[in-house]
């Protein structure tokens, strides 16, 4: 069965061109017109992704929002054009997981697709990050194949760039990380992402954290970066070095 991708756009040709590009790829592109067209797709099946064409004349941050705020896993990318930016930070808001620049090179499009789990071309790559197969710190622990992350052998989920910037964190434990260093491990296109991004990407996955853990994790260094020191009551004996599977 293809995995479900869904394309929030008022550009026939851009849905045209995907569609053909995606169902190659063994995807099912659905076009997704206003949030009841989302809905409708919900009830059908579990979405593999969510993309949308970032213009002011679409409902793209509603879709967002009805999906990060209904509790879906979702996946959602944004196609950003150049002067898109008001658009974009209404997306991040939402809880958009990646930005992708116009003009859109396929391949980068499908390698985000690719990224995300249970789908029909999913690899499981990590880029620069994809070192061994697991990250452990304490009683947290990244699977990098399978892109899960659990947390004293309890399971939980994050976006893309959430997980991208967890295993930075764990890979450095209690290394202050910059902005920079956080970017260029979290995103793949680095074109579009400012230092305020960053930080709404920490608040959030700061959140997730303390919602698993009950402890705030991950600390702001001003002026310079973040660093991830867990807290002391989350550790096991013996589990004080870090380590890489």
């Amino acid at each position: 069965m293809k995995s479900l991708v869904a394309l929030n756009s008022n550009d026939p040709e851009l849905y045209l061109l995907l569609r053909h590009i995606l169902e190659a790829e063994g995807y099912d592109l659905r076009l997704l017109v206003d949030v009841e067209d989302l809905d409708h797709l919900l009830k059908v099946g579990r979405l593999h992704a969510v993309i949308l064409d970032c213009t002011p004349d679409n409902e793209s941050s509603l879709i967002c929002a009805r999906l990060k705020l209904g509790g879906q896993s979702t996946p959602v990318a944004a196609l950003i054009p150049s002067d898109g930016n008001a658009q974009y930070m209404k997306l991040i808001k939402a809880g958009v997981d990646e930005g992708m620049l116009r003009p859109l090179a396929p391949s980068r499009l499908l390698q985000f697709l690719r990224h995300q789990p249970n789908g029909a071309s999913a690899d499981g790559e990590l880029g620069v990050l994809a070192e061994g197969k697991s990250l452990r710190q304490h009683v947290l622990e990244m699977d990098l194949e399978a892109q899960r992350v659990r947390y004293n052998g309890r399971h939980f989920g994050l976006p893309p760039i959430g997980f991208r910037l967890l295993a930075c964190f764990l890979k450095s434990p209690n290394r202050i990380l910059s902005r920079e260093h956080l970017i260029a491990a979290a995103w793949r296109d680095t074109a579009c992402v400012k230092q305020r991004t960053v930080d709404i990407h920490i608040a959030r996955l700061r959140r997730r954290l303390h919602a698993i853990t009950g402890s705030e994790m991950i600390r702001t260094v001003r002026f310079v970066g973040y660093v991830l020191q867990p807290h002391k009551n989350t550790r096991n004996p013996g589990s004080d070095v870090f380590q890489r599977g």
